[in-house]
């Protein structure tokens, strides 16, 4: 059945998914209509197939199959079309002039006519080509979201897809739907997957058991950090994402794993006298780290000239400091080899050896670079060492082009530096860590910081842990703790957390404290009073001072159920300042945090500098929010302003609480630790040491002892499957 009439009112939408809830009226009637729609205004014109259906609760209703949006007719609505905001800068009177020009031929210039619509008052030949590819692509982009609706595609992803691909969207996907996986950034297998089933693959089609498999070996690494998995594992894991039979099953898959391995896109190695895969990507990054770790660690250029004793005994007169043995070792290996290692906990003297190090440096007139994983973890590297930090990606200059990132320092162009220093290196995966050491000349060296006791890092390897290991690096261990004065008790309670030791939770300290919470009942009313009152007025913070962690996302504990509470207890709904994206809503003033790197989303600043490149973990504020035309505006650090819409809002969630994992590399004034029964991969040892390290001027665990106990009895690490540590030892025993 065939209805076409006008949107009376949009009662409800999911802005994520575009379902729809719309009144319609059609011929001499309202109808309600229920389906995936684009977005819709007052006043449009559909025309809609379907059925009539009688839901038990709200009655008849037209479920929609198909629609298509109708441009206006008359002239009013054109000019209200036209005004309506989806042209940049087209306000009420220009819109009169196009459409008293043109008359019912409006829409047929815009689509094909600048140099007609030129001809009108006020615009340019330019501004008239910029008017009518605005006008094309609002029209492909409208009945691009109605086709593809039918795959049950988000409208976010649809968004996604029409961002790479632009008008090659449905030529990519018929051609090969699972190469929106490799392309697009957030998109993975289930949803090219289902899109290739309704074009009718095969369930057991090569095209699709090949995508199984590749998508297998990059989302455990993704998602738990592997650089490789066993071949077993892999076929399982491949099996079960599919849906198909192990019994009768296994040698297709085991015949694609093959191909995809003739093809170079794996590699077979060698595992404790098993087969294990390896994405060729993971396998190459990780074989490069290592050769180029073992020249720079070889390379007699990198020697410096100098008294190193001597230069030491000056700078400690100099400075009035004496330096203990493990800290003049630390320095000592910086200066002698091409690549050290310095590990060790808060308090240790990590950032006293650090500015020794580069203090003499100047003296015999060497350069040096100080970079770190985020820009939380930067700042505090530049605050501590009074010298400028980078973020890697900006040391390495970020550059974003036609979609794609490239570094303006890579092997061709390498830095200057005689020396880099990285901090946190406990945060870097291979991937940028192999970018990092590309750019590094053969005759620098580099010197990492870091604390080996800290989780892992979010993305794939295990660089910081394969070094130490390795025994190929010189490694400097430092275990003494030097930051305890005032009775300061965070980082000798880190430090016997750390020893499997239980901590003292009598809150007879002035900057670490415990508070026994009930999850049921108080849990939240508590958590607010201590975030917007005791801990702001004892401590002299402000609110946003406060950084509440928690191990999970899921959970009456978890960030997702604390965000939700805390939103509505701190930030409460004024009037219609709300941006609804599916179950999340947003508010201006609320707390929020970029979970993803973003190398192409813009960004400006109130001076109107402006760039490109918003990274995991930046947190910021909410200052606008637009529900109308679902856009936000966000101020992050250093003023820098960032608009996030449909195709972005994936990026962004609500940072009240953040999860243990996301706060690494960042320090908060003070840390409030949410700790209640949880599983046991997250309620570890190393998690709990992470989150109180967290804390600058102030601890506080809300929860139970016995789940603090817990966690410091339970030393589980989940071993990660990495390679480098072999690799370095390998690419160590070839040079020697």
């Amino acid at each position: 059945m065939k209805l076409e009439g006008e949107v009376v009112s949009v009662i409800y939408v999911n802005n994520e998914t575009g379902y729809t809830i719309v009144d319609v009226y059609a011929g001499l009637e309202y109808v309600t209509c229920v389906g995936y729609f684009p977005d819709l205004y007052e006043g449009e014109k559909l025309v809609v197939e379907g059925d009539y259906i009688q839901d038990p609760k709200y009655g008849e209703q037209f479920k929609v199959e198909k629609c298509a949006c109708l441009l206006p007719t008359k002239e009013e609505e054109m000019v209200a079309y036209l005004s309506s905001g989806l042209f940049r800068g087209v306000k009420d009177i220009t819109a009169k002039k196009i459409v008293s020009t043109f008359k019912e031929r409006t829409f047929d210039v815009l689509s094909e006519s600048p140099t007609e619509l030129s001809k009108v008052k006020g615009i340019s030949y330019d501004r008239a080509v910029e008017l009518v590819d605005r006008f094309n692509s609002l029209i492909f982009l409208k009945n691009l979201v109605i086709e593809l609706q039918a795959h049950e595609l988000s409208i976010n992803t649809i968004l996604k897809l029409y961002k790479a691909y632009g008008e090659d969207t449905k030529r990519v996907l018929e051609a090969n739907p699972y190469q929106i996986i490799k392309d697009i950034d957030g998109i993975g297998f289930l949803t090219a997957d289902k899109i290739a089933i309704k074009l009718g693959y095969e369930l057991k089609g090569e095209q699709r058991i090949k995508a199984g498999i590749m998508y297998t070996v990059t989302d455990v690494a993704d998602k738990l950090g592997h650089t490789y998995l066993f071949h077993n594992d892999l076929l399982n894991r491949t099996i079960d994402l599919l849906g198909l039979d192990r019994t009768f099953d296994e040698d297709i898959v085991e015949t694609c794993l093959r191909k995809c391995e003739n093809e170079n896109e794996i590699i077979s190695i060698e595992v404790e006298g098993r087969e294990a895969i390896m994405s060729r990507v993971l396998y190459d990054n990780e074989k490069f780290i290592a050769k180029k770790l073992v020249e720079l660690s070889q390379n007699k250029q990198n020697m410096f000239l100098m008294d190193i004793d001597a230069d030491l005994n000056t700078y400690q007169s100099l400075n009035g400091i004496t330096l203990d043995e493990k800290q003049v070792e630390a320095i000592k290996n910086s200066l002698m080899y091409g690549v050290s290692v310095i590990t060790g906990g808060p308090g240790t003297g990590k950032t006293t050896i650090i500015k020794a190090i580069v203090a003499m440096l100047n003296n015999i007139h060497k350069t040096f670079a100080l970079c770190a994983p985020t820009g939380r973890a930067a700042k505090r590297m530049s605050e501590s060492t009074g010298y400028d930090a980078k973020t890697i990606h900006r040391l390495l200059g970020l550059v974003v082009e036609d979609g794609f990132f490239r570094f303006q320092y890579n092997e061709t162009n390498q830095l200057t530096s005689d020396v880099i220093i990285v901090d946190e290196v406990s945060m870097c995966d291979i991937y940028i860590m192999k970018s990092l050491l590309n750019a590094i000349r053969p005759s620098s060296r580099v010197i990492f910081v870091g604390d080996k006791d800290q989780l892992p890092s979010v993305g794939a390897g295990n660089v910081l842990s394969d070094m130490i290991n390795s025994n190929v690096i010189p490694v400097s261990f430092l275990n003494r703790i030097f930051r305890q004065g005032d009775g300061s008790m965070i980082s000798i309670n880190a430090h016997e957390v750390n020893a499997g030791r239980m901590i003292k939770l009598d809150n007879k300290s002035t900057d670490f404290f415990f508070k026994e919470a009930n999850l049921q009942k108080d849990l939240i009313p508590q958590l607010v009073d201590l975030v917007s009152n005791r801990i702001p007025k004892y401590f002299n913070v402000s609110i946003d001072d406060v950084q509440v962690l928690a191990p999970a996302k899921k959970g009456l504990a978890g960030i997702d159920k604390l965000n939700e509470q805390m939103q509505e207890a701190l930030n409460p709904k004024q009037e219609d300042k709300e941006l609804v994206i599916g179950a999340r809503k947003f508010r201006p003033n609320d707390k929020v945090i970029h979970i993803k790197n973003d190398y192409e989303l813009e960004w400006t600043t109130l001076d109107n500098i402006t760039g490109k490149g918003v990274f995991n973990g930046e947190m910021g504020f909410v200052r606008e929010v637009d529900p109308l035309n679902k856009k936000m505006l966000v101020e992050y650090e250093d003023s820098k302003f960032v608009m996030y819409d449909m195709g972005t809002f994936d990026e962004i969630q609500l940072a009240y609480a953040i999860t243990v994992h996301k706060s690494q590399g960042s320090e908060f004034k003070v840390a409030l630790l949410v700790l209640f029964e949880n599983s046991p991969m997250l309620a570890t040892r190393n998690l709990l040491y992470t989150g109180i390290t967290r804390g600058k001027k102030a601890v506080m665990i809300l929860g139970t002892k016995q789940v603090v106990s817990k966690m410091i009895a339970n030393n589980i690490i989940f071993k990660r499957n990495s390679m480098l540590l072999t690799f370095l030892r390998q690419e160590a025993e070839y040079n020697q």
